[in-house]
């Protein structure tokens, strides 16, 4: 058939997980990113760490075994066993020099060079956003920890880490955080007062081409920014004047 060679070379090529090497963050500033929903590999808890999330073959069809979380009275489902994350999405290639998709290699690499002590903070999107939240709570808690609780962190969150980002403020901790949301679903802007975020004012900026950013600096109403970007919601974080942005409102210039 003439499509096998074009198949066998598209299954050949994969999906691509190049890592973005990240020095560990030494001073009393730290930046965490908090990506998106898929926005991880996954891969088999076992000896053999069996790519699950994603591959070429994911496009091509909805593949034989399931991806989702085991529930109380479920029908046998071929499954990939346990899962563990295994990095943040980097760059999708289908065909090499011909289709690639910058996911957030483009971002993280920018970030590494411009924001302070860049922290990826890489999840599994198919758990409850509270049961997330929670394991980031404890992640701020423990970089202010090493720190003697001398730290400012900055925290840079993408699509439904923005919610996951929400979770955290609203029930897991009161420490004074500079927060950017690029391309949340439901984001409302915030007040923290005696230390207690309120979520009462009206969404400021949601959907795709926004960029939300916040001060949670007590007792001042916080700022909030908004940029339009032709960007698409899922490559937005590799958008050259998004990341400027972001950039801007971290460093503060």
């Amino acid at each position: 058939m003439r499509l096998f060679p074009l198949a066998s070379l598209m299954l050949l090529s994969a999906c691509t997980a190049s890592r973005v090497a990240l020095p560990p963050p030494t001073g009393e500033e730290v930046t965490v990113f908090i990506h998106g929903y898929r926005g991880s590999f996954l891969a088999t808890a076992d000896g053999e760490r069996e790519r699950a999330w994603v591959s070429v073959g994911d496009l091509l069809t909805r593949g034989e075994r399931s991806l989702a979380l085991p529930f109380p009275g479920q029908r046998a489902t071929p499954g990939f066993g346990p899962l563990e994350v295994d990095g943040p999405m980097t760059r999708f290639t289908v065909l090499p020099w011909v289709a690639r998709y910058d996911i957030y290699k483009g971002f993280l690499e920018f970030a590494r060079e411009r924001l302070p002590g860049l922290v990826v903070f890489d999840y599994d999107w198919r758990q409850d956003n509270r049961v997330t939240a929670k394991r980031l709570c404890a992640l701020l808690d423990s970089l202010a920890q090493e720190r003697g609780g001398r730290v400012k962190l900055n925290l840079v969150a993408h699509s439904m880490g923005g919610l996951v980002t929400l979770h955290c403020l609203r029930y897991g901790t009161g420490r004074t955080l500079a927060v950017v949301g690029v391309g949340h679903p439901l984001i409302k802007s915030f007040r923290i007062i005696d230390g207690k975020p309120t979520f009462e004012d009206p969404v400021l900026a949601d959907g795709d081409g926004s960029v939300l950013t916040t001060r949670a600096l007590p007792p001042a109403p916080l700022h909030v920014d908004r940029l339009e970007t032709r960007a698409d919601h899922v490559g937005m974080m590799g958008d050259e004047e998004v990341q400027e942005a972001v950039a801007r409102f971290v460093t503060g210039d």
